[in-house]
């Protein structure tokens, strides 16, 4: 029993939880933002972001209670940090989501630092999401298979939420472009051609 009386298991699962929906904070008023393709705060709804993503917030929820086993109450978590209601999205929360790796530039709401913010802060967001999920659900030991499917429906409807799109550069440190401090460029990944297999006929 904790010192408020509830038992272990439940307590545990409440930490794992805050840490999976703590992230979706971060993707869905990232999202929000990216949504107004103008990158202008004044220019948010996040209420009307909700509305119109209802199916993927529902295929998100649905995929991390497959995988981490979590029962209604743990569930409702999500709810309660209020991140799924409509409220004001702030340059603020974006510095916090991006975790401060673009720097507290003077003109912090203009939309080239905001948008700026809204792409290290996907990336980041994700990776906690995905990190938070994967550690739940070896905690409650599901199965590989089932739990295999239920991250990916997570991950792919976080990343529509997010409003992001797959890259296809990486940095040369190994980290996302966006976040990467180095002043070396980025360069664009190509798979390697496959080699012909066995020898090459020169006659």
């Amino acid at each position: 029993m904790t010192g408020d009386g509830r038992p272990v298991e439940e307590f545990a699962a409440e930490l794992l939880a805050r840490e999976v929906f703590g992230p979706l904070g971060g993707v869905v008023e990232i999202g929000a933002v990216n949504a107004t393709g103008t990158w202008r705060l004044a220019d948010v709804s996040l209420g009307d972001f909700l509305d119109g993503r209802g199916a993927e917030v529902d295929v998100l929820l649905a995929g991390v209670r497959s995988a981490c086993a979590f029962d209604s109450t743990t569930m409702s978590i999500a709810w309660g940090l209020g991140w799924l209601r409509p409220h004001d999205v702030t340059a603020a929360s974006l510095l916090l989501w991006s975790g401060g790796l673009t720097g507290v530039p003077a003109e912090l709401e203009s939309p080239a630092v905001v948008r700026h913010m809204c792409q290290v802060g996907a990336d980041l967001q994700l990776t906690r999401l995905l990190h938070a999920s994967v550690t739940a659900a070896v905690t409650a030991r599901t199965g590989a298979k089932r739990g295999a499917r239920a991250l990916a429906a997570v991950l792919t409807a976080a990343c529509t939420l997010s409003g992001g799109r797959a890259r296809r550069t990486f940095c040369v440190c190994g980290g996302s472009p966006t976040s990467c401090t180095s002043s070396a460029p980025a360069r664009t990944h190509r798979t390697p051609a496959a080699r012909p297999s066995g020898r090459t006929n020169t006659s």
